[in-house]
């Protein structure tokens, strides 16, 4: 067998033990039908053009951010919580002035992390702390 023959099969033979490594360990960290089986008694609702400001942890206003969400609930649910939008923007409203949501070396980078809490916090203010299951920030940028 020549050489580079050889070294192809080797190589062939690797990714696919590193493939099926790889799968194996999502199964066992996330379950087996984790990513496969979505739960069809629940949707996204979303929730588009949301404004915040970048506030530092000083309490100093850097600027403002605009980013959209979606928030997970039970598919029964979803005309309650669409019609109830503008009472969730409130709440981020009232609560992004005291988070202190600017990071980063100038300020102008949001701490996902701060923000992903804002909108938990404020999304159990208005809806109850059972109804929305899960909050998932989808865009982000600047204004």
């Amino acid at each position: 067998m020549k050489k580079p023959t050889f070294i192809a099969i080797v190589t062939i033979m690797l990714g696919a033990a590193a493939g099926t490594g790889g799968a194996w360990g999502a199964a066992r960290m996330f379950g087996a039908g984790a990513l496969t089986q979505p739960d069809m008694s629940k949707t996204f609702v979303p929730v588009p053009g949301i404004v915040a400001p970048l506030v530092a942890e000083d309490g100093h206003l850097l600027g403002y951010l605009k980013f959209d969400a979606q928030l997970e609930v039970p598919r029964e649910r979803t005309s309650f919580v669409s019609a109830n939008i503008p009472l969730l923007l409130d709440a981020i409203n009232r609560q992004s002035f005291a988070a202190p949501i600017a990071g980063g070396p100038d300020g102008m980078l949001p701490r996902l992390p701060v923000l992903h809490k804002l909108m938990s916090q404020a999304s159990r203010q208005t809806y109850g702390a059972d109804l929305v299951s899960r909050v998932a920030i989808t865009q982000i940028s600047p204004l």
